[in-house]
C-alpha cells in the first residue's frame, strides 16, 4: 500500500491532478469561452438587429409615398440612411448604422425614390431594383433587394 505524502495528499511516488484541480481549470475554460461566445454572438445580434431596422423605414418610406401622394427619397450610404420629401426639405427620419454595423454601396450615397404609386425609380426616373449589402466587422453579411415594384426582401 502506498504512502501518503503528508503535504499534498497524494500518494508518494505518484504524480498527477486531483479531481478537484481539474474541475477548476474545467470551470475556468467553461467561463472564458462563454464570455467570447456572448460577444460573437451579440455581434450577430447587432446585424439582424440593423436589417429588421433598415427594412422597417424602407417600408416606412414607401407607405409615406403612397399615403402623401408624393416622392420620398431615400438616401444610403455606408454608414447609415434618411428619406426625404420631393424637395428634399422634410426629414422623415435618418438612421445611424450601430457600431460595427455598414453598408456595403456602389456609390459613397446610393439614392432611389419611392414614387406615389409604390414603385421605385431611381435618380433619373428610370424604375429600377437596388440591391446592397448590410454586414458586421466580422464579414458576416445580409443582401438586401427592394424591386422596382417596391418590394422589399431579405436575402440570407
Amino acid at each position: 500500500m502506498p504512502c501518503l505524502d503528508q503535504s499534498s495528499g497524494k500518494a508518494s511516488g505518484q504524480h498527477g491532478l486531483t479531481l478537484l484541480e481539474v474541475l477548476v481549470v474545467v470551470g475556468i475554460i467553461a467561463v472564458i469561452s462563454g464570455i467570447g461566445f456572448a460577444m460573437i454572438s451579440s455581434q450577430g445580434a447587432e446585424l439582424r438587429s440593423a436589417v429588421r431596422s433598415t427594412r422597417s423605414h424602407l417600408m416606412q418610406a414607401r407607405l409615406e409615398a403612397l399615403k402623401r401622394y408624393s416622392t420620398i427619397t431615400f438616401s444610403l450610404s455606408q454608414n447609415g440612411y434618411n428619406a426625404t420629401n420631393s424637395d428634399g426639405n422634410v426629414l422623415l427620419f435618418s438612421k445611424k448604422f450601430p457600431r460595427g454595423v455598414s453598408a456595403v454601396v456602389s456609390s459613397e450615397n446610393e439614392e432611389f425614390n419611392f414614387t406615389p404609386l409604390g414603385v421605385v425609380k431611381n435618380k433619373n426616373g428610370r424604375a429600377k431594383s437596388f440591391v446592397f449589402d448590410v454586414k458586421n466587422n466580422k464579414n458576416d453579411s445580409v443582401r438586401m433587394r427592394i424591386s422596382a415594384a417596391g418590394n422589399i426582401k431579405v436575402m440570407d
